[in-house]
């Protein structure tokens, strides 16, 4: 992650050996990650407001366009790999992160990994995928924000998996601007190719 200079990237700033253990030393983000504050604010039973939640969403979605320039994927955003310092969103923990290399024969990456909550569907039905997972998860992630709970559930895990790949999420309730409730639903589009790229978020005004 050193590699990756911006704002709302957790810096990485050291690591050393000791023994058969790796240490990692990274950015210090005082007020914990995004999933303590959303249950925290859960336990209140009042949501976000919608100023909070864009100004996150706006600083994410600059740093996952940073790496998508770089030809990298996350492939494991969610509330608890992101993290707030001083009232900002800062995108952490890349250890799934994978460079997108095409090559000669074109190939995708195909890897199954991520929180499965978070998963985009392409990904659970086992096809290729692109940098449009980012923007499921951080779909997945804006829902959470806003409505303070998961965005896809069921009596089991079948079930759960079935309301993913069918992109069937809970109710969308609040006092929500159209224009926040358009987007979170153009990022959570089950077809792939029909999600806004980081680019298209940013033109849209965050």
């Amino acid at each position: 992650m050193g590699r990756y200079n911006h704002p709302h990237l957790v810096r990485f700033r050291q690591s050393f050996q000791d023994g058969m253990h790796l240490f990692i030393i990274m950015e210090h983000c005082e007020q914990g990650d995004l999933a303590q504050l959303i249950a925290s604010q859960r336990q209140t039973g009042v949501q976000f407001s919608e100023r909070v939640v864009q100004r996150w969403l706006c600083e994410l979605v600059s740093a996952l366009d940073l790496l998508h320039t770089l030809k990298v994927l996350h492939r494991d955003i969610k509330p608890q790999n992101i993290f707030i310092s001083r009232g900002a969103a800062k995108l952490g923990d890349l250890g799934l992160s994978k460079e997108v290399v095409t090559g000669v024969t074109g190939a995708q990456p195909h890897t199954q990994c991520g929180s499965p909550l978070y998963i985009a569907p392409e990904v659970h039905m086992g096809q290729p995928y692109s940098k449009s997972v980012d923007i499921w998860s951080l779909g997945v992630t804006l829902f959470e924000m806003m409505m303070l709970g998961h965005a896809f559930s069921g009596p089991d895990v079948p079930e759960i998996l079935r309301n993913i790949v069918h992109a069937r999420h809970a109710e969308i309730v609040g006092e929500w601007s159209d224009d926040l409730t358009r987007l979170l639903l153009w990022m959570l589009e089950e077809r792939a190719v029909c999600r806004p790229s980081t680019g298209d978020i940013i033109s849209d005004g965050y």
